[in-house]
Parts: structure tokens; sequence; C-alpha cells
């Protein structure tokens, strides 16, 4: 997975980038950004956690990823003012 962290490092890495480039004028910060797991449906996956705060409002993000053989379905989740995200990863059931 080491190598995984790394392809999602640099995908939000250009993520950023264009956030930043396309924030016509307002004022973007990151302020926090953090690989880590997390468990969905019964089962831990990779995530990068990251928030960011726009013209004075709070983001909180979630970019999880399902890897399975060959497949990777990638779930991403956002709340502002209030960090919902962990409630939002936790409606995830598992497919059948």
């Amino acid at each position: 997975l080491q190598g995984m962290y790394s392809v999602i490092n640099s995908y939000l890495n250009a993520f950023f980038e264009l956030l930043l480039d396309n924030s016509q004028g307002g004022d973007i910060q990151l302020l926090q950004s953090a690989p880590g797991n997390v468990v969905i449906a019964g089962e831990k996956h990779p995530c990068w956690r990251f928030s960011i705060e726009r013209d004075g409002v709070v983001d909180y993000n979630a970019f999880a990823l399902f890897l399975n053989g060959n497949y990777v379905m990638n779930v991403f989740v956002s709340s502002s003012i209030t960090d919902h995200v962990d409630e939002m990863l936790a409606l995830i059931h598992p497919l059948s």
C-alpha cells in the first residue's frame, strides 16, 4: 500500500494546485493532509484525509480507495463547517 499512497499523494497535489489556480482570487489554504486507513463496510481501506479553508469556511474531506485485484474504486466525501466525514463514510455498506 505504500506505493499506493505515493500515487494518491501525486493525485491530491495536482488537485490542490488546480483548486488554487481556479480559486478566482478567493483565499484557499490547505490546513491538514494525512494518509491513513479507514474501516468502511467492515474492511480496512487506504484513505487520505485533508481539510482546506476557503473564504473563511473549512471543508473536511476524505478520499478512500477500494482495491480489488486490478480494479480501484475511489470514494470522496466532504463536509463544510463541521466535520461529518466519519459519519458519511459509515453510511457505505458492503456490496453483495
